[in-house]
Formats: structure tokens, sequence, C-alpha cells
């Protein structure tokens, strides 16, 4: 609705930046409560346990990354199915096609043997870029995150 109010283009691009912002904002308050600052904010008051365990808190490393990043795989979910369902009435017989040979469930099309694995489409250069990435990320998470993500990524690599 309002893409048409204002256009696509420009809806696009305010859309982006709002997408950006909120991204942003969820990156901080993961890493805040991840690291455990949250909580304060939280419930600035906690009752006494009263012997029944230590202090609630609203937010820790492992519920924080449960819910940041539990929020993208049903954003990825519901958002790929209403795509799905918006662009069901505008198909042409091009997409009918291209939705044929593909899949919702990642190789689920090749194992239903609608399409081949074509390894020379994926092209050298982006396995190599997500290979470097992913090891350039998997050092500096430890300074980005406060936590190591596996053993041998320690400060001090032991």
């Amino acid at each position: 609705m309002l893409d048409k109010k204002f256009g696509e283009n420009p809806f696009k691009g305010l859309f982006s930046v709002f997408a950006i912002a909120v991204l942003v904002w969820m990156i901080l308050v993961f890493i805040d409560a991840a690291r455990g600052r949250t909580a304060q904010r939280c419930a600035p008051y906690q009752p006494p346990s009263h012997g029944l365990g230590d202090d609630i808190h609203c937010g820790d490393g492992a519920s924080a990354s449960l819910i940041f990043f539990g929020n993208f795989v049903v954003l990825g979910l519901i958002g790929s199915l209403l795509d799905e369902r918006r662009r069901a009435t505008k198909r042409t017989a091009k997409d009918d096609i291209y939705f044929a040979h593909t899949s919702f469930v990642p190789f689920a099309a090749i194992l239903q043997k609608r399409t081949k694995m074509v390894w020379s489409e994926m092209g050298l250069k982006s396995v190599i870029i997500g290979v470097v990435m992913y090891a350039v990320l998997l050092v500096l998470y430890e300074t980005l995150f406060g936590i190591a993500p596996i053993g041998f990524v320690l400060g001090d690599f032991d």
C-alpha cells in the first residue's frame, strides 16, 4: 500500500534504512544482554529468591542468543511465506518455470530431481570470500561478543 503511495523505489529505500536501523538496534541490545547489562534495565527490582535459586534476570548470554537468532528464523520463515503469498497474484509463466525448478527448503528441489546441482553456477570467488569472511569472524568473535564460539579460538589460541 505504501509503495503505491510513495512509489516503489522510494519505498524500498525508506524500508532499507528502517531495516538497517532496527538491525543495528537489535545488535546493540543483544550485546548488552549477552554481557548481562540488560538485566538491570529490565528488572530494576528483583524480589529475594528465598533460597529458590539465583536472582531472576530477564537476559543472559544464552537467552539473549535464543531470542536474537530465533527472531531471524521466525522472520525468515514467515517473511518468505508472506512474500510467496504476495507474489502469487503477480506470477508470470516465467515465474512458474522458476518455481517448478526451485524449492523453499534448501536442496529439496535437487533431492526431488526437479533440478541439478551445477557447481560452476556457485562461482569459486563467492566460495573463497565466504570462507575468508567466516575465518575472520571466527577469530574476531570473542573480541566482538565477549565469548569464544569454539574452544581453540580462545584469546591465546590454546
